[in-house]
């Protein structure tokens, strides 16, 4: 059976499939885009903060601080690189569209995504170990969450070591910029 010439073969794309495809490039890259890199700057941001203060790094803080805001990034900056260069061969390079309707392309992204998800899942669930209680509220932020034995009766938390950042809106101290960050690795899972 001979192959159709390539004006007949994007034709005979199926309706749902050209949907995925518009669906992919149009509304989920810009969603991606903006998401993945809100969710990488605030991430750096708070890593920067995390290695100005070297006492954090060791006991008797909690060793997830730096795991979890590591796992995360990862995901995030791939998929604002992965999701720009998307944009941009789907913009300036029409023949490489043709891939998006092999299986394999989507099994790649589908396993990406699942990867994603799996990481910022493990992100958000190591700051649950010391965020404080209740998750989501900073009104025992100043308190020791779970204090370790034979630490100094005056040794601070760690929100009290980070610095306050101020931003459009207001001051920001780091416990509610902490939990805005585990709150979007949720949202993006």
């Amino acid at each position: 059976m001979a192959e159709p010439p390539p004006e007949q073969a994007s034709e005979a794309i199926p309706p749902v499939t050209k949907f995925m495809i518009w669906w992919e490039f149009r509304l989920y890259t810009v969603y991606g885009l903006i998401l993945f890199s809100i969710e990488v700057g605030w991430l750096a941001t708070y890593l920067t903060d995390v290695y100005n203060e070297p006492d954090l790094l060791s006991w008797p803080y909690s060793p997830y601080i730096l795991p979890s805001l590591w796992i995360p990034i990862i995901p995030a900056a791939i998929g604002v690189i992965w999701t720009l260069a998307m944009f941009i061969i789907v913009t300036w390079v029409p023949k490489a569209r043709d891939v998006f309707t092999k299986r394999w392309y989507w099994a790649a992204v589908t396993g990406f995504r699942i990867l994603a998800a799996v990481l910022f899942l493990i992100g958000a669930a190591l700051k649950s170990l010391y965020l404080p209680l209740p998750l989501g509220s900073c009104d025992k932020a100043y308190y020791w969450r779970d204090r370790p034995e034979n630490v100094p009766k005056y040794t601070p938390p760690i929100f009290f070591m980070l610095p306050e950042r101020t931003g459009k809106y207001g001051k920001y101290g780091p416990c509610q910029r902490l939990v805005s960050i585990w709150g979007m690795e949720i949202a993006l899972v």
